[in-house]
Order: structure tokens, then sequence, then C-alpha cells
């Protein structure tokens, strides 16, 4: 089973299932077992090779487009406003060469609230 390193987590969803299949009798807790998966992981791979998952996923993706966590900033986005307010008053360094500033700001003096 070194093979499953490779694939990633719909194929081995997959395989297992598919081995699980092939093997018959008592065949989801034999693999569960040896896999180490769930047996929840392992019903969903069956679920995926009786239904026409791949055909969801055309590139070869294996997540939906749009999840995941959304940056912070689309969630707040008076937050980056707060960080400019913040730093402006901590900033030293030449105001013509914006690559040199630097932040004087310690913990001590954080503004917190």
């Amino acid at each position: 089973m070194k093979c499953l390193k490779t694939y990633n987590e719909s194929q081995r969803r997959q395989f297992l299932a598919s081995k699980a299949d092939s093997i018959g009798c008592h065949n989801v807790s034999i693999i569960c077992n040896e896999a180490g998966i769930c047996r929840d992981t392992l019903y969903r791979g069956l679920y995926e090779l009786e239904s026409d998952y791949n055909a969801l996923f055309p590139n070869g993706s294996i997540r939906t487009v749009g999840g995941g966590r959304k940056p912070i900033l689309m969630k707040t986005p008076h937050l980056l406003d707060i960080f400019d307010e913040i730093t402006s008053t901590y900033t030293a360094g030449l105001p013509q060469m914006e690559l040199q500033n630097h932040i004087t700001l310690t913990f001590k003096v954080l503004p917190m609230g």
C-alpha cells in the first residue's frame, strides 16, 4: 500500500473503495483496519465510484471552486484602515524611501481596544 502516498485524497478513497469492493465479505472492516482510515471515508469512496463523481471535476481539481476560508480583509475590510492608522503613528524613516521605512511599535505601547 505504498502507492497510497502518491494519490490525492479523492484517488485514495476511490482506490481503497475498489479494493474493498473486490474483497467481498467483511470488506469494509478489513480495508479500514489495514489502511487506517475511517469507515465514513471508505463509504464516501464507494459513493464516488458508484456515482459519476469524477465528471464534476473535468480539469483535474479535487475540490470545488470557492471552497476554503475567505480572506480576512474580505470579511472585515475596515481592518486595513485600522492597521494603517496604528502604523502611521509609529513609522520612522524617510518618506521618500518607502521600502526603507520601519515601525517603532512595541507591545507595551500597542493600542488595545
